[in-house]
């Protein structure tokens, strides 16, 4: 048969293109991407064989938002774009599940904050970290520096603290072993004595609804938070990241002034971490909040760096009234010219080298 009848043939069953040519059109019949041009993908609803119809790769993902999904090769994307930019099908919306590291792909790693053996999910191991303040115990019960050296590594988050007990037992007296898992490794925490009867109301590790989180760690139990709401008027729910699980703590009433700056999960930098857990604000990293925009700072900040398009450090905005009222000039990021810098910042505006 000649080539030319075979690609006849070919084009009446909507299967492949001939000569290793890209003939595949948007909206044509396939069961892999090798049916489509190159600049195409086979999306079809299922990952197996099935068939499916070529439609176009996007050129770019920039500012499409972040909506986790998982690919039918095991990846989790941040959204669906990034997904079909890869030529990749998607299994289901959402990251994808798993219940240990060998069903992510190498750069992945299951995450779950809420415990140490149930079902998680593919995510991302961190290619950076930054210096955190307090140390994690992992669910592989190593003592790491942060939580983010940890997802490196490819362990959960068990508690925050060193790993110093699998249970009660292995505590004083006085201490329970407490974690922000209920089945993991944990760090010996002292058991409060004087708990107050208000809420709001919390259910412990055991099962059982406790008044609040001081009368489940007086009793021994776990009870972790996923925000403030969830402890006492006078604690706060410190995790290992700032939207996960966590434990409650007691706020300290009296802070030093001396120790390292930190940038809360709020975005506003704080003098040290007692500064931040007295505020009831979990910590992102030691240093100032690094930002891209505004948008990455309170709003009393803004994002200031010594060039126009450099990652920057969120800054408190200067009081436009205490800003002088002489130049010199300068130009700010925004192409706008301003009297002085001073005047610049307090609009929130980097100015140009």
């Amino acid at each position: 048969m000649r080539l030319g009848l075979v690609c006849v043939l070919s084009s009446f069953f909507l299967l492949v293109g001939c000569g290793g040519q890209d003939t595949g059109r948007i909206g044509e019949a396939c069961r892999s991407n090798a049916d489509c041009a190159t600049d195409q993908f086979c999306a079809t609803n299922i990952c197996e064989d099935g068939l499916g119809a070529c439609e176009p790769r996007p050129e770019s993902c920039d500012g499409v938002p972040v909506s986790l999904v998982c690919g039918c090769d095991g990846r989790t994307y941040d959204n669906s774009c990034l997904a079909q930019l890869d030529g990749v099908r998607l299994a289901n919306q959402g990251a994808c599940n798993c219940t240990d590291n060998d069903e992510c792909v190498s750069d992945q790693f299951c995450e779950l904050t809420t415990s140490c053996s149930n079902v998680g999910t593919c995510l991302e191991r961190p290619a950076m970290c930054l210096p955190e303040p307090e140390g994690v115990c992992g669910c592989d019960g190593v003592d790491y520096e942060s939580s983010c050296l940890a997802a490196q590594a490819g362990a959960r988050v068990s508690a925050l603290g060193e790993c110093t007990c699998g249970t009660n037992d292995d505590c004083g007296s006085d201490e329970f072993c407490n974690a922000v898992t209920c089945d993991g490794p944990g760090d010996c925490t002292l058991r409060p004595s004087d708990c107050p009867n208000e809420g709001p109301s919390i259910t412990g590790c055991d099962g059982v609804i406790y008044a609040n989180s001081c009368e489940a760690e007086a009793a021994g139990t776990r009870a972790p938070c996923s925000s403030n709401s969830n402890c006492g008027n006078l604690d706060y729910c410190d995790g290992a990241t700032c939207d996960g699980a966590g434990s409650c703590f007691v706020r300290p009433t009296d802070c030093p002034t001396e120790g390292v700056v930190v940038c809360g999960c709020d975005s506003i930098v704080y003098q040290n971490a007692c500064f931040a857990a007295q505020a009831g604000v979990r910590v992102v990293s030691e240093g100032p909040c690094l930002c891209d925009t505004n948008d990455d700072c309170s709003n009393a900040d803004f994002c200031d760096a010594d060039t126009c398009d450099a990652t920057g450090e969120c800054t408190p905005r200067p009081n436009v009234a205490e800003c002088p009222t002489t130049g010199p000039e300068v130009t700010g990021c925004d192409g706008a010219t301003y009297v002085n810098a001073c005047i610049a910042n307090a609009a929130g505006v980097r100015v140009e080298p």
